[in-house]
């Protein structure tokens, strides 16, 4: 988004002038075609092609440029290239649920696929698994078993493609949507929050005060290490970003291990986050009320 999709779209508005060759086609016409396109995706995600999925891919990489040129364009209509999301406007509020319908759409998707075609456990969850079961029949026996579930994974796996699914090599309906449920609370915390913390930062940092003494303040807080450490904190970690995360997992067929991989330490770094910039603007507000 900060370094090709925004760019891109500021030149389609600046250089193309796309306003003036099609002024007919307002902000919340582009958003509500970006959703369009969010629902055609699932199509493609949940396909068990692997070109068909990065097909979804591309489809899904233009809608999130659409997301970016609908905010140019409304602000070329308005006549302000101020970056400031504008609260109470109806335009806002489209913006904001045709992005929510693209993330389930994106999630919707992943959880078809993986119901098409249910991802393979991994070595040492099957190894573990089969342990456990075998050891509560019988103890004296363990290393031997062992030896024949090592030896015998590679059976397993070439069974799967020949017998259809076998509940011990691949992964359960249950810990699919468990997995993805994870994920969507993760997204939605993330986006519940960036724009939580962004609107508290505008309020302390971004806003006009006729006083010379605090505006310095202002500037000397917004130019501190700990400020700019937690934008680019929330820079990796707000919902767009978990969402291009998951779009280039699915590009490079790495989408379950992606999420296998990435649940549990992105919940921890998103908590600490949050939590770290809660005390943050608690205190630039404390700073800010003693002038």
């Amino acid at each position: 988004t900060q370094y090709v999709r925004s760019p891109l779209a500021e030149y389609v508005e600046s250089d193309l002038y796309f306003t003036s060759y099609f002024p007919s086609i307002s902000p919340n016409a582009i958003s509500m075609f970006h959703c369009f396109l969010s629902i055609i995706s699932i199509k493609f995600f949940s396909s068990d092609s692997l070109l068909q999925r990065r097909i979804g891919v591309l489809i899904f990489e233009f809608r999130n440029f659409l997301d970016c040129l609908d905010g140019v364009v409304f602000r070329a209509r308005i006549k302000n290239l101020r970056y400031k999301s504008y609260r109470g406007n109806l335009g806002y509020y489209m913006d904001g649920i045709t992005d929510v319908l693209s993330g389930i759409c994106l999630i919707v998707g992943c959880l078809l696929h993986f119901f098409k075609q249910r991802p393979l456990r991994s070595i040492t969850h099957k190894i573990n698994q089969t342990l456990s079961t075998r050891m509560s029949r019988s103890s004296d026996n363990e290393s031997e078993e062992a030896d024949l579930i090592i030896l015998n994974l590679d059976d397993e796996q070439k069974q799967q493609s020949t017998n259809g699914i076998n509940s011990n090599t691949c992964e359960t309906k249950a810990r699919i949507i468990i997995a993805l449920s994870i994920l969507s609370v993760r997204y939605a915390l993330a986006g519940m929050f960036w724009n939580r913390e962004v609107q508290a930062y505008e309020d302390l940092l971004d806003s006009y005060i006729n006083q010379s003494r605090r505006q310095d303040l202002q500037m000397t807080i917004l130019h501190s290490p700990f400020t700019i450490l937690m934008f680019y904190l929330w820079r990796y970690l707000s919902a767009i970003s978990v969402q291009d995360y998951l779009i280039f997992a699915i590009l490079f067929d790495r989408t379950w291990e992606f999420i296998q991989k990435t649940n549990k330490i992105g919940c921890l770094c998103l908590s600490i986050t949050i939590f770290a910039t809660e005390l943050h603007i608690d205190q630039i507000r404390s700073i800010l009320n003693l002038f």
